[in-house]
């Protein structure tokens, strides 16, 4: 492990080598492993330390294991890219969609001030206003919770 901490950059040979230093105080090498992990807060890196808590503990072939591991987390990697290109359209559509209203109302200020004045002036326009802010932020929040969800 020493010699993979030196040899590969930071942050992950930093991290290896604060859990050789944990070590040499006399930490163990599972709960070294254990604080990398918290410190991380990878999922993956969890997976990995598991991995090698149970082999230390139980035997088996370590590298088997780590390339089924490492052959998992590609797939992983892989999957989220492609929901990310699949969803790309309908986080640009939300934002169009949010977005849409501000700009019509802009263009028809702009345009025409006498007619959309009143919005800002009226108590009846500046609740309308509220009410359709209100409800453009909603709708945003429920696309984007659509588009965006965990793998």
């Amino acid at each position: 492990m020493e010699t993979v901490a030196h040899n590969t950059a930071a942050p992950i040979g930093d991290e290896l080598g604060r859990v050789i230093r944990e070590m040499n105080i006399g930490s163990g090498a599972e709960r070294a492993l254990a604080n990398m992990v918290r410190r991380a807060g990878s999922e993956d890196l969890d997976l990995i330390v598991t991995a090698i808590n149970i082999q230390a503990s139980v035997g088996g072939n370590l590298a088997r294991v780590l390339d089924s591991i490492s052959h998992t987390i590609r797939q992983r990697v892989q999957i989220k890219g492609q929901i990310s290109a699949m969803t790309a359209q309908a986080r640009a559509s939300g934002w169009v969609i949010t977005l849409l209203p501000v700009i019509v109302a802009a263009i028809l200020y702009f345009i025409t001030p006498t007619y959309f004045r009143p919005m800002f002036r009226d108590q009846v326009g500046i609740e309308l206003l509220a009410v359709a802010t209100v409800s453009v932020a909603i709708g945003n929040v429920f696309i984007r919770r659509i588009v965006n969800f965990r793998v």
